[in-house]
Order: C-alpha cells, then sequence, then structure tokens
C-alpha cells in the first residue's frame, strides 16, 4: 500500500493499521492532522518554535499510547487532549511571548463590499482580534481557538478541557463576550482617537 492510498483511510482505519505496526499509516496521522496541531498550538503558545515541539510530543504520546486507543472516541479529540496538554504545560514554563497571526476565517467581512474594501476590513478585523485575544485569558483564548479555528464540537472541547458540554457552552459565552466587549472598546478607540 502507497502513502496516498491512505488519504481515503479513516482516522479511526489508520490507528486499526498502526496497532498492527504499520508505520506508514502512523506517517498518513501524521501528515493529516500535523498543521492542526500547529496552528493551535501556535496560537496558544505565541510561538512557532514551541509549537513545533507541541506537535513532536504529541505525536509522540500518541504513538506510546497506540495499542491502548479504542475507536469509540473520536481520534481528533485524542489527538488535541494531547495537545491540549502538552501546550498548557509549555504555558505555564514561558509567558508573554509574541503571539502569531490570525488566520483569515475567524475575521467576518461583509459580502457587498469589494475586494480592497473586504481586504482593508479583514486586515481592521484582525488587527483588532489579535489585540483582544491577546488581552484575554488563557481559558477564553484557548475555547475560542477550539471552537472556531479547529471547528471543534462541544463535546469535543468537553473531553479536551475535562469539562461537562454545559461548562464549554457557558466558557464559550463568556469567552464571546468579553471578546465582544474587548473588540468593542479596541473599535471605538480606534474609530473615535
Amino acid at each position: 500500500m502507497n502513502l496516498s492510498s491512505y488519504e481515503k483511510l479513516s482516522d479511526d482505519e489508520l490507528m486499526a493499521l498502526c496497532r498492527k505496526g504499520n508505520t506508514d499509516a502512523f506517517t498518513a496521522l501524521y501528515d493529516r492532522h500535523k498543521q492542526a496541531v500547529i496552528n493551535y498550538s501556535a496560537r496558544m503558545l505565541r510561538d512557532k518554535d514551541l509549537a513545533a515541539d507541541v506537535l513532536q510530543e504529541t505525536f509522540i504520546y500518541i504513538f506510546r499510547t497506540i495499542q491502548a486507543y479504542q475507536p469509540k472516541s473520536r481520534f481528533k479529540a485524542l489527538l488535541f487532549k494531547a495537545a491540549h496538554n502538552i501546550t498548557i504545560t509549555k504555558l505555564r514554563k514561558i509567558r508573554n511571548l509574541d503571539f502569531v497571526e490570525l488566520n483569515e476565517n475567524l475575521v467576518p467581512c461583509a459580502p457587498e463590499v469589494s475586494l480592497l474594501e473586504k481586504s482593508e476590513t479583514i486586515e481592521f478585523f484582525r488587527k483588532n482580534i489579535y489585540t483582544a485575544l491577546d488581552e484575554m485569558p488563557e481559558f477564553y483564548r484557548e475555547i475560542i481557538l477550539l471552537r472556531y479555528e479547529k471547528d471543534l464540537s462541544y463535546e469535543d472541547m468537553g473531553e479536551i478541557l475535562g469539562c461537562p458540554v454545559g461548562t464549554i457552552k457557558s466558557r464559550l459565552h463568556n469567552a464571546m463576550e468579553s471578546l465582544r466587549q474587548l473588540l468593542k472598546k479596541s473599535v471605538n478607540e480606534e474609530l473615535m482617537p
């Protein structure tokens, strides 16, 4: 089986092959999810080099626990639970690092504006979201990134963060309200100096 044929397999199927010692299946899992882990940890840690360390440590953990993996829980939840734990450990050790640039998919933009206006609007919101997220407590920043950047379900977020779904919804609501207030303050200051 060549590497391209592994792309058609689900994460659970790849993990089943990994349990049998198939290293190509593990490589396929790594290739499939490495960017998501890097993006998540880079946004939390504000450092791409540390994010690369998290990526490596996360997949080492996955490799070491392959035999214990149960297909009843989603692989993506297990992966981000490991990345979360490793990221939190690093956050506790290192503070005040530069925050990496946000993706455009977090920035809403009205469809009726021109391409130039849209680009300027995206940059305006990116700058303000960047500043607002940077000012937020880690647990608010993390829950927003897990939901809107990684598009995880409430159940997966609960599994990753070790909280019931109701707590996740409440925290996300509070985080979004905090983000709204920070953005409102930031935009008002910028528009009316």
